[in-house]
């Protein structure tokens, strides 16, 4: 581990919680506790990490001042990287900005990994209009898309019209005015939970059996029926 990497490591310890810098130099058993003493006088002095009180001590307390990715790459092969851009277009819209925020490092990583001039046969997978040949789990470049418009339908109660292949057999199924309810992430992938006024029961379609998809306009406001006064 170079020096730049531990420092990093130290940061992410006190992101968690504050400690002691006996605590710090415990979890470096195979470095010298001078070489951490000099790493936590580095780190203070440049202003990354702080002291969490003021009280001198021989063992004092230090917290985290500025925050570190939680993911750190140093290298990326092209097939990796086609995978985990596939992976962001799925999770941008299902997960907070928060959690997508401490992917970002990995993303970044992918963008740098697909540019190089060997991985290009992999970025040129994300872009063509093939699926991504693998398991029924992997969505085609077109289901990300998808996933998209359904997000700001579930937020927004928007209406969409759809086409989709049934479970059994090729025999495509279109639905005008279906409600999206919410997204399912699956072993076998990501499914839409969708109301339509023909169904009792909600449908549930997984995204790589859509193969057409448009929003339509906001769902009409359910209005109580009014009850009938009765004659006095």
């Amino acid at each position: 581990m170079d020096r730049r990497e531990r420092l990093n490591q130290i940061i992410r310890m006190l992101q968690e919680s504050s400690r002691s810098s006996l605590d710090i130099k415990a979890r470096f058993p195979r470095v010298s506790a001078r070489t951490i003493e000099r790493d936590i006088e580095q780190l203070a002095l440049e202003g990354r990490i702080q002291p969490d009180s003021e009280a001198r001590s021989r063992n004092p307390q230090w917290e985290a001042r500025e925050a570190i990715p939680a993911i750190e790459v140093k290298w990326m092969s092209g097939r990796a990287a086609a995978a985990i851009k596939l992976m962001q277009g799925c999770v941008s819209t299902l997960l907070p900005e928060t959690f997508i925020k401490d992917l970002q490092p990995l993303f970044l990583k992918a963008d740098h990994a697909l540019r190089q001039a060997h991985n290009r046969e992999y970025a040129d997978t994300l872009h063509g209009d093939a699926p991504v040949s693998g398991g029924s789990g992997q969505l085609p470049p077109e289901a990300i898309r998808y996933l998209v418009s359904l997000k700001q339908a579930i937020q927004q109660q928007q209406l969409v019209s759809l086409s989709f292949c049934c479970e059994h057999g090729s025999t495509e199924t279109t639905l005008a005015d279906a409600m999206p309810r919410a997204l399912l992430m699956e072993r076998g992938g990501i499914s839409l939970l969708a109301g339509h006024h023909a169904h009792d029961e909600p449908l549930k379609i997984n995204l790589n059996a859509i193969r057409r998809l448009e929003l339509q306009g906001a769902a009409a406001p359910s209005v109580a029926t009014p009850v009938p006064r009765q004659p006095v």
